[in-house]
């Protein structure tokens, strides 16, 4: 019988494409990202807006990012965590 294995990460894998890129942004611009950057990136990946805000909140509930407390007509994420 071969190998199992079992994915112990609390997130999915669209999910781990936001943070890979929350990350990626974050060592580099070191600012708060905003969420039309998330959005405009998953959808070259070929995701759509609506599945990408459902991944975003439930990164919020899962405690990897939060929305950032700067007075801005923009919404924008701090990381929390890495993955």
């Amino acid at each position: 019988m071969g190998t199992v294995y079992t994915n112990l990460s609390d997130i999915n894998e669209l999910q781990t494409k936001i943070m890979k890129f929350i990350i990626y942004w974050v060592h580099g611009k070191k600012t708060p990202i905003p969420r039309s950057e998330i959005i405009k990136a998953m959808e070259v990946e070929g995701i759509n807006m609506p599945t990408t805000r459902e991944a975003i909140y439930a990164l919020i509930r899962k405690g990897y990012i939060r929305e950032s407390v700067e007075i801005s007509n923009k919404t924008r994420y701090v990381m929390l965590r890495s993955v």
